[in-house]
């Protein structure tokens, strides 16, 4: 038979039957083989069951911890940030104090010099 042709042969088709799909995945074993496999199959998916309620649970714990961890950081973040905003705000008021006290300092010292040279000039003149 030449590879390009489609046409379908009878003795090349196979019937599907339930049997042969069970014995190609059980092989050919006895009734109560197969019972002992389905029922060892059986507490395999409830033991998974079980264990994936466990797990579940065991999330949704970790997830409400790390919420609450998150909210106390974010609270420690904005506290940290205030004292600082605050430390910088107290710093550049003492900063302005200490500037105008100095530069107050210069126009008194430059007023009293300009009045002692007045008073000069008028008992001299």
């Amino acid at each position: 038979m030449p590879l390009h042709s489609l046409s379908v042969h009878p003795q090349m088709v196979r019937t599907f039957s339930f049997k042969g799909m069970t014995n190609k995945l059980f092989g050919q074993e006895t009734p109560e083989q197969r019972e002992a496999k389905l029922s060892l199959l059986e507490e395999q998916i409830v033991q998974g069951e079980e264990t994936v309620t466990e797990k579940t649970v065991e999330c949704e714990e970790y997830v409400k911890g790390a919420w609450v961890d998150m909210q106390r950081f974010k609270e420690q973040k904005d506290r940290d940030l205030r004292e600082a905003l605050i430390g910088y705000a107290v710093m550049q008021i003492s900063m302005c104090k200490k500037v105008c006290i100095t530069s107050v300092g210069r126009l008194v010292q430059k007023i009293g010099l300009l009045l002692s040279s007045l008073a000069t000039r008028s008992v001299s003149g």
